[in-house]
């Protein structure tokens, strides 16, 4: 497969049809950007699209844990759940950028799963 800074593309992507054709409903669509976290995102806020579920998991970089967590929140209905991904990874910091967010939306969502993965509801 194609590979960058180690990692084998063509390999994930084959995990990701894998993966969510096993969990998603026959009436459910599911669609792949293959871009950055940020730039696709943009590109979904621009289309006003809005969705009952939202799973962030990518860079365990904090700050763009964050990134990602906030410009997908807009995206998220309400009632809509945001899964988080590496929440307690150990050699990663991906939970500082977490816990921004949650600082920062305080009030606005209903704490639903925190262990490896955290789960928020929004109100």
């Amino acid at each position: 497969g194609v590979e960058h800074s180690g990692i084998d593309f063509q390999a994930v992507e084959a995990r990701f049809w894998t993966n969510t054709s096993q969990a998603r409903n026959s009436n459910q669509v599911v669609s792949l950007m293959k871009n950055t976290s940020y730039k696709a995102l943009a590109e979904l806020i621009g289309y006003r699209y809005a969705f009952d579920f939202i799973y962030v998991d990518g860079s365990h970089a904090p700050d763009v844990a964050l990134t990602d967590a906030c410009m997908a929140w807009g995206m998220l209905k309400q009632g809509g759940v945001m899964l988080f991904d590496d929440y307690k990874y150990p050699e990663e910091p991906t939970k500082v950028g977490i816990d921004a967010f949650l600082a920062g939306f305080e009030g606005k969502y209903d704490l639903i799963l925190s262990n490896y993965q955290l789960a928020v509801q929004k109100k």
